[in-house]
Protein backbone atom coordinates (compact mmCIF):
# COMPACT_ATOMS: atom_id res chain seq x y z
CA UNK A 1 0.00 0.00 0.00
CA UNK A 2 2.58 2.04 0.29
CA UNK A 3 7.09 1.59 0.32
CA UNK A 4 8.69 0.44 3.27
CA UNK A 5 12.57 0.47 4.31
CA UNK A 6 14.07 -2.32 1.72
CA UNK A 7 17.56 -1.87 3.70
CA UNK A 8 20.69 0.30 2.45
CA UNK A 9 18.41 3.29 2.95
CA UNK A 10 16.67 1.84 -0.23
CA UNK A 11 12.64 1.73 -0.14
CA UNK A 12 10.36 -0.75 -1.60
CA UNK A 13 7.32 -0.06 -3.61
CA UNK A 14 6.59 -3.41 -4.37
CA UNK A 15 5.79 -6.89 -2.66
CA UNK A 16 8.17 -9.55 -2.72
CA UNK A 17 8.48 -12.97 -2.76
CA UNK A 18 12.26 -13.86 -2.40
CA UNK A 19 14.83 -12.53 -0.95
CA UNK A 20 18.35 -13.19 -2.11
CA UNK A 21 21.85 -12.39 -0.26
CA UNK A 22 24.83 -12.27 -1.50
CA UNK A 23 28.21 -11.24 -0.79
CA UNK A 24 30.90 -13.94 -1.11
CA UNK A 25 31.93 -16.85 1.30
CA UNK A 26 31.40 -17.06 5.03
CA UNK A 27 33.91 -19.65 6.68
CA UNK A 28 32.84 -21.67 9.11
CA UNK A 29 34.30 -20.29 11.84
CA UNK A 30 31.93 -17.12 11.31
CA UNK A 31 28.62 -16.27 11.36
CA UNK A 32 26.26 -13.70 9.99
CA UNK A 33 22.65 -12.84 10.70
CA UNK A 34 20.10 -11.71 8.04
CA UNK A 35 17.02 -9.36 8.94
CA UNK A 36 14.14 -8.66 6.93
CA UNK A 37 11.04 -6.52 8.13
CA UNK A 38 8.17 -7.47 6.76
CA UNK A 39 4.31 -6.56 8.48
CA UNK A 40 2.71 -9.44 9.85
CA UNK A 41 -0.74 -10.57 9.50
CA UNK A 42 -3.33 -9.40 11.97
CA UNK A 43 -4.53 -13.12 13.00
CA UNK A 44 -2.45 -15.94 14.50
CA UNK A 45 -1.26 -18.09 12.26
CA UNK A 46 2.66 -19.64 11.85
CA UNK A 47 4.69 -17.98 8.54
CA UNK A 48 6.92 -20.08 6.86
CA UNK A 49 9.93 -19.00 5.25
CA UNK A 50 11.70 -21.62 2.87
CA UNK A 51 15.51 -21.47 2.53
CA UNK A 52 17.41 -22.56 -0.29
CA UNK A 53 21.33 -22.22 1.61
CA UNK A 54 23.63 -22.67 -0.57
CA UNK A 55 27.76 -23.15 0.18
CA UNK A 56 30.85 -23.87 -2.01
CA UNK A 57 30.80 -27.53 -1.91
CA UNK A 58 26.72 -27.65 -2.93
CA UNK A 59 23.03 -26.60 -1.22
CA UNK A 60 20.98 -27.91 1.19
CA UNK A 61 17.05 -26.73 1.13
CA UNK A 62 15.08 -26.18 4.19
CA UNK A 63 11.69 -26.21 3.25
CA UNK A 64 9.76 -28.57 4.54
CA UNK A 65 6.36 -27.37 6.07
CA UNK A 66 4.56 -30.00 8.44
CA UNK A 67 1.39 -31.24 7.05
CA UNK A 68 -1.68 -31.82 9.58
CA UNK A 69 -0.47 -33.35 12.90
CA UNK A 70 2.64 -33.12 11.66
CA UNK A 71 5.55 -31.48 13.96
CA UNK A 72 8.30 -29.69 12.58
CA UNK A 73 10.72 -31.45 14.63
CA UNK A 74 9.70 -34.62 12.56
CA UNK A 75 10.83 -33.43 9.62
CA UNK A 76 14.90 -33.56 7.97
CA UNK A 77 14.85 -30.18 6.53
CA UNK A 78 11.84 -27.72 8.08
CA UNK A 79 11.87 -24.21 6.83
CA UNK A 80 12.22 -21.20 9.26
CA UNK A 81 8.90 -20.11 10.64
CA UNK A 82 7.36 -17.05 12.70
CA UNK A 83 4.41 -18.07 15.20
CA UNK A 84 2.22 -14.78 14.85
CA UNK A 85 0.21 -14.55 17.83
CA UNK A 86 -2.56 -11.61 18.39
CA UNK A 87 -1.69 -8.35 19.96
CA UNK A 88 -1.31 -7.85 23.86
CA UNK A 89 -3.59 -5.17 25.05
CA UNK A 90 -2.65 -2.03 26.68
CA UNK A 91 -4.40 -3.48 29.85
CA UNK A 92 -1.78 -6.45 29.77
CA UNK A 93 1.01 -3.98 29.58
CA UNK A 94 0.18 -2.08 32.70
CA UNK A 95 1.83 -4.35 35.42
CA UNK A 96 -0.96 -6.29 36.58
CA UNK A 97 -1.41 -9.67 37.15
CA UNK A 98 -4.60 -11.11 35.78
Amino acid sequence: EKPVPAGHGKMAMEQFDEIIWRGGPLPDAYYDEFGIVVKLPDEAKTLWFPVTQTCEKGSHEWVEIPQGAQQWRDLKSPAPFVKVTPAASAADHSGHKH
